[in-house]
């Protein structure tokens, strides 16, 4: 049996976030609300592109790191420090009432996701 390529051309591993993405929400649910009384808290954190060796040398090309990085409403790539300072947040005293989040650490990419014209 041959397979027939996909309908639209699509990044794998975009469409693998993607699916993270969607099953994080149900299970940090279950969890937020099952936990929540024993004083466990349940939150999604969904980092953006980082800026890794990895991306570094995707985005070297100008021309690619520029096709690249307009979709990101801040512009640039987040730095790993900033990832981290989110889930250090999130699991000190300061976030004691947050729980059920997700937390969207994404340079806006979610909430904004631009073509160029």
């Amino acid at each position: 049996m041959k397979s027939s390529p996909p309908p639209f051309p699509f990044d794998q591993q975009c469409l693998v976030a993607l699916f993270r993405l969607s099953a994080s929400a149900p299970l940090t649910r279950e969890i937020a609300v099952e936990y929540a009384r024993r004083g466990i808290r349940a939150n999604a954190l969904c980092p953006g592109p980082v800026n890794t060796p990895l991306l570094a040398k995707l985005l070297e090309n100008p021309a690619a790191g520029a096709r690249r990085l307009v979709h990101i409403p801040m512009g640039r790539l987040a730095e790993a420090s900033e990832i981290a300072r989110a889930a250090l947040w999130l699991a000190s005293d300061e976030s004691s009432f947050v729980t059920d989040t997700t937390f969207l650490v994404d340079g806006g990419i979610s909430a904004a996701y631009v073509t160029p014209e």
